[in-house]
């Protein structure tokens, strides 16, 4: 993975989305990613690198999808689809 695979979406994200949340949790999620590239003394200290850019991936998506949709434009029990 190159560096610019990760920097460019971070920039484009930065001038997109000026909420200081969804810009934190972009940040701390890369520099967790990059930070699986120095883990590889051992398995383990890989593993925990990995795990901990994942569980920073999910806290950025989760941070982005409440400020794309706002809890006032989300569904209703009586809204939502019975498929």
């Amino acid at each position: 993975m190159t560096r610019s695979a990760i920097a460019r979406p971070q920039v484009a994200l930065r001038v997109l989305i000026e909420d200081q949340a969804v810009r934190t949790a972009a940040d701390r999620m890369v520099t967790l990613t990059y930070a699986m590239r120095e883990a590889y003394a051992t398995t383990e200290d890989l593993t925990a690198a990995r795990e901990a850019a994942k569980d920073a991936h999910d806290t950025f998506v989760n941070t982005a999808a409440r400020y794309l949709r706002p809890a006032s434009t989300l569904p209703t029990t009586g809204q939502e689809s019975t498929r």
